[in-house]
């Protein structure tokens, strides 16, 4: 779409032809806002299936109650799938995506049932942490077991999964509550049609260790003039992993630094990316940004 309007800008269309109104957008905002830089560059807009004529005003007053239409039903729609899922929540049933490590679907029930082969390998996640909480340790040791991650078969036919862990993954483990047989919903915790592979004493001890993790932790975005303009949002190029930030000499007056968080201080040698200085990588981002400001 960005394409097309892109050249109805600079002359290269003469008119845009789509099957129905509402396969352009169903959004009334978001169509008159195409309409107009349509009608800007000179391009025609006709719709294949509906006869009506935008060079009068009745046709625009037709092409307008058709998008509204179009935008009721998709609003009306939505709210049925979120007041579907919302009661699916309170029953404690499954509502899509992939199943959590250590459960499989069962595809005539819908629910979750455990996985025996991954369900160990959550309980072997709970005790290594319960014994060092570290999820940086956690997952070196995993992989020095030999432990991967989920894998599976694609319809594509490619192979997926089956990956080293790391700090990241371990944590989305150590924090999902579906291990105890219970649903989180809106800040609430409900009872789960699952059944559970975890004792919730187990899990309530290891979320207390991540809650005065958490507490510690820095945020993401520091406001203060000192701070990292792109902590939380850069990502290491060499292992797809999300880069942290220090200061040299351990001060806040020091050089600004960003490194991946596999390699923080380059103490561990889980990535071969050097650390990269703060100030050149922030530079570059700001005239990025300028001169995307700057392009029509």
């Amino acid at each position: 779409l960005n394409r097309l309007l892109a050249d109805a800008m600079w002359g290269a269309l003469d008119c845009v032809v789509v099957y129905r109104v509402d396969r352009m957008s169903r959004s009334f905002l978001d169509f008159g806002r195409i309409l107009g830089i349509l009608s800007g560059g000179g391009v025609g807009f006709v719709s294949a299936t509906e006869p009506f004529d935008t060079r009068d005003t009745t046709g625009h007053l037709m092409l307008n109650m058709l998008e509204a239409f179009a935008q009721f039903e998709r609003e009306t729609l939505a709210e049925r799938i979120r007041d579907k899922v919302n009661a699916m929540r309170r029953k404690g049933k499954h509502v899509g995506g992939a199943p959590p490590l250590g459960y499989r679907l069962d595809r005539e029930t819908r629910r979750l049932v455990p996985d025996e082969s991954e369900a160990g390998l959550v309980r072997e996640i709970f005790e290594l942490y319960l014994g060092r909480p570290s999820t940086i340790h956690v997952a070196e040791e995993l992989n020095r077991r030999g432990r991967r991650t989920r894998a599976w078969t694609g319809r594509d036919g490619r192979r997926y999964g089956g990956d080293a862990f790391n700090a990241g993954r371990v944590w989305t483990v150590l924090s999902d509550i579906t291990y105890t047989g219970q649903v989180r919903h809106r800040g609430h915790i409900v009872p789960g049609e699952h059944e559970a592979i975890l004792p919730k004493e187990t899990f309530n001890a290891v979320a207390e260790f991540l809650a005065r993790h958490r507490q510690g932790r820095r945020g993401y975005l520091s406001l203060d003039p000192d701070g990292a303009l792109l902590g939380g949002i850069l990502w290491c190029r060499s292992c797809q992993a999300p880069m942290g930030h220090f200061h040299g000499g351990g001060s806040r007056r020091g050089c600004l630094y960003y490194v991946c968080a596999k390699d923080r201080g380059r103490r561990r040698g889980l990535c071969p990316a050097a650390p990269v200085r703060g100030e050149a990588m922030e530079q570059d981002v700001l005239d990025g940004l300028w001169g995307l400001a700057a392009d029509r």
